[in-house]
């Protein structure tokens, strides 16, 4: 793709602009024929969404991500994808894909953690992607915390999980103490046995 090939050359920061189909041009002219075709909105932000999860897992800097709001394109604009908060839907549907991707065939209510001023980022305005959560029976609350916050909480998990590693016996208890609350990682993985399979959600660069 190009998104690849872009890569290889190592550029330090990368622009990406999906089109927008202006009026009184030959690339309108092509639209309004019916010659020329786009995806859909949704679909665009997909793509859209990849190619910066790509550029940032990289390090490269993706300084703008689609156009920059104005009066002129607004007015001329007949087709395309043209939002002022394009580049907040596409980290929204990255988002949501992580928590797909960890919940996979998970069912239930779930409490995630998020950074702090990240809240509007990661639900994404009008809520879309808490309904896209209960369409799929997740039912999801988000807490924000500071930085510092997630990581000594992580650090103490990560402490729990190196005990597995001594060669000590373990005293496993399959259900919960009564009037205990279950933690996040034991709803997660009620009723699954095998393997522990433990990932944590955060920015490119945790703290």
């Amino acid at each position: 793709s190009t998104a690849k090939q872009i890569i290889k050359i190592k550029p330090d920061t990368v622009r990406i602009y999906p089109v927008v189909v202006l009026k009184d041009t030959k690339l309108g002219e092509l639209y309004q024929s019916g010659r020329y075709k786009l995806y859909d909105f949704d679909k665009a932000v997909e793509i859209c969404a990849n190619m910066l999860y790509m550029f940032e897992f990289m390090g490269i800097k993706v300084i703008r991500l689609g156009l920059h709001a104005s009066k002129d394109v607004s007015e001329n604009a007949v087709a395309g994808f043209y939002h002022d908060s394009f580049r907040e839907m596409c980290e929204s549907y990255i988002f949501r894909t992580r928590i797909m991707t960890l919940l996979k065939n998970k069912k239930g209510e779930f409490s995630i953690e998020i950074p702090k001023g990240s809240l509007s980022k990661k639900i994404k305005k009008k809520k879309v992607n808490i309904e896209y959560f209960r369409k799929n029976d997740l039912y999801i609350s988000f807490k924000e915390k500071s930085g510092g916050e997630i990581k000594q909480e992580i650090q103490k998990i990560w402490e729990e999980l190196e005990l597995l590693q001594e060669e000590e016996a373990i005293d496993l208890k399959l259900h919960p103490e009564e009037g205990r609350k279950l933690s996040f990682l034991e709803k997660m993985f009620a009723d699954e046995p095998g393997t522990l399979h433990v990932a944590f959600i955060h920015d490119k660069t945790p703290e």
